[in-house]
């Protein structure tokens, strides 16, 4: 993921966009380094279905 948000970077440099890495999981992500680097947002199954 890392290496993906790197090349958008560089590809998407001129255009002026940002991009948000949101994941979607049914039970959630482990919080870590990685976790705490790259997510700005996450959303679980719990999240969709709250009524």
């Amino acid at each position: 993921m890392r290496n993906m948000l790197h090349l958008f970077g560089k590809v998407g440099n001129n255009a002026r966009k940002n991009i948000f890495l949101t994941m979607i999981t049914p039970f959630g992500v482990t919080r870590n380094e990685y976790y705490h680097e790259l997510v700005q947002s996450e959303l679980t199954l719990d999240d969709l279905f709250e009524g």
